[in-house]
């Protein structure tokens, strides 16, 4: 609009700005309060009587289909996958014919066909998975929308069939996996995304470590938007004036070089002015929508003398490393943690619950698979093929299984709402990244009146502090990125606590030293 006025006008470069600035306002002002007023029929008349009408969800269709290509960032839980099916149903029957594409990560490609099916039955659906042979002939079945991972994106067999169907709609669902610039799997979605009318990229945290997320999926809308990455840089972000060092103490002093890294990024405003119009977002505030109140809990455990040793020889270790171990020294902790939960299990809190046990190694949850034998739990992690892991994800609300076991292989998704109890045995990095282990429970279609979040934090046996304090602290202090750069009053600059080899030598050794606290996140 703001291009089309100045050609009509011929107004100045700087009332231009003005300009574009008013209608970005203008265009987020709409996106927060958008309502559906039109012919809900062109909508619904495509869904089965599995679907239940929410007027926010058909905004969002709407939204959508008038932006053409759009970055669906509603939150965890709120039905982004209706609403981009909304998008390509509407697409096959107004334009007759074609087809459209799915590529999502490999353990959500039977939910979407499950989906899909339920929602409109009468739409043909083709899942892409199996051998070379077995997806070639995959591609040359007529369906009306197929069902695709991100690796075949890497593949120069699978994407030389994709691109022959010339889709209508794609659809990157969990669009993390397109979030750095520099991976084949984003060129080859930027390469895509130019040859097709619509695309819908589905993220609830799309920026999750910085800017650069976001950057990264406004190139398959339009390159203009921010230009090219060093003018991004130059612009958005505040770099180290100079690399720093680490000195080795155990190898004679010599001191190990690290690369600048962003100090802050600034223009907070002028970010969210260039990205108003491209991305549709509200929270479960926003909507009217009814969810389970969340409640966090700390678990606070006792580590045994085996634990309690090898962390302390284990945090020796670090401390002495260029690099230090840090799944070693937090895998330690799982045996005592998975001895606590094995007795909740039996008579305590957790008895006769459907809960899911959250870790980021495969480490500790095959060790709590091990404690927790007798109650036979379902394991989820990188190393179980897609075949097996659908078909656990499928079974798990209808099995007496009452114990899913995961990995962040696990953690994006995934509906998994028939239990209402998550369990970290050890916390991830990010606030994004607990949002969406969260999110596999608190979702539409949770039944219970609350959902349980229990994380469990290490103890010494005399009290002193582990690690796992320093984590839980840094988890509900680290704010959301993504939440400030679109709050309006927010200021222009936002620093990054990016946490170096060197800070977290510096916080174990303060933990170990009992000078920590908990205001004393970051040093």
């Amino acid at each position: 609009y703001a291009v089309r006025e100045r050609i009509d006008t011929k107004l100045s470069d700087r009332d231009m700005v003005e300009l574009i600035k008013d209608h970005c306002l203008q265009a987020k002002k709409n996106i927060k309060s958008i309502q559906y007023v039109g012919d809900k029929d062109v909508w619904l008349y495509h869904f089965s009587d599995e679907y239940i009408e929410r007027e926010y969800q058909l905004a969002g269709m709407q939204r959508c289909w008038d932006l053409r290509k759009v970055v669906l960032a509603d939150d965890v839980g709120i039905g982004k996958t209706p609403q981009s099916l909304g998008v390509a149903v509407r697409a096959l029957y107004e334009n007759k014919g074609g087809s459209c594409i799915v590529v999502t990560t490999a353990s959500t490609k039977g939910q979407w066909v499950d989906e899909i099916n339920r929602f409109t039955p009468q739409i043909k659906t083709q899942l892409i998975d199996g051998n070379v042979n077995q997806r070639m002939n995959q591609w040359t079945q007529q369906a009306d929308i197929y069902v695709c991972s991100y690796e075949h994106l890497q593949r120069d067999n699978d994407y030389a069939m994709l691109k022959q169907i010339h889709p209508l709609v794609v659809i990157f669902d969990e669009a993390y996996r397109i979030g750095k610039t520099t991976s084949k799997t984003h060129k080859r979605a930027v390469e895509l995304a130019k040859q097709v009318d619509r695309v819908l990229m589905l993220h609830a945290t799309p920026i999750e470590r910085g800017l650069e997320n976001l950057y990264a999926l406004m190139k398959l809308i339009d390159n203009r938007i921010f230009g090219s990455y060093d003018q991004f840089q130059s612009r958005f972000m505040r770099m180290q004036e100079k690399p720093f060092y680490i000195k080795n103490a155990e190898q004679d002093g010599k001191y190990v070089k690290w690369f600048p890294k962003v100090e802050a990024y600034i223009n907070i405003q002028d970010f969210r002015f260039r990205i108003a119009g491209h991305v549709l977002r509200r929270t479960v505030n926003d909507v009217d929508l009814q969810l389970p109140d969340i409640i966090a809990i700390p678990v606070y455990c006792t580590l045994n003398s085996k634990d309690e040793k090898e962390y302390k020889q284990q945090t020796k270790e670090a401390l002495s490393a260029i690099m230090p171990n840090i799944a070693g020294l937090r895998c330690c902790l799982t045996k005592s943690k998975a001895d606590d939960l094995r007795a909740r299990l039996l008579d305590g809190d957790l008895k006769d619950e459907k809960v899911i046990v959250f870790s980021q190694y495969a480490r500790a949850i095959y060790e709590t698979e091990q404690v927790l034998k007798s109650f036979n739990p379902m394991v989820i992690t990188g190393r179980v093929d897609n075949k097996k892991r659908r078909q656990l994800i499928r079974n798990f609300g209808k099995s007496k299984r009452n114990i899913l076991l995961m990995t962040e292989a696990g953690s994006r998704g995934l509906n998994l709402q028939t239990a209402n109890i998550v369990i970290n045995l050890d916390l991830p990095w990010t606030h994004a990244q607990l949002r969406q282990r969260i999110g596999r429970v608190y979702r539409i279609g949770q039944k219970a009146s609350k959902v349980r979040v229990l994380n469990y934090v290490a103890v010494k046996k005399r009290g002193g502090k582990t690690v796992d304090h320093w984590l839980l602290s840094l988890v509900s202090s680290r704010r959301d990125l993504f939440a400030m750069v679109l709050k309006d009053d927010y200021q222009d600059e936002i620093g990054v606590d990016d946490i170096t080899p060197l800070k977290f030598k510096d916080v174990l050794r303060a933990v170990e030293a009992g000078t920590w606290n908990e205001e004393q996140v970051l040093v």
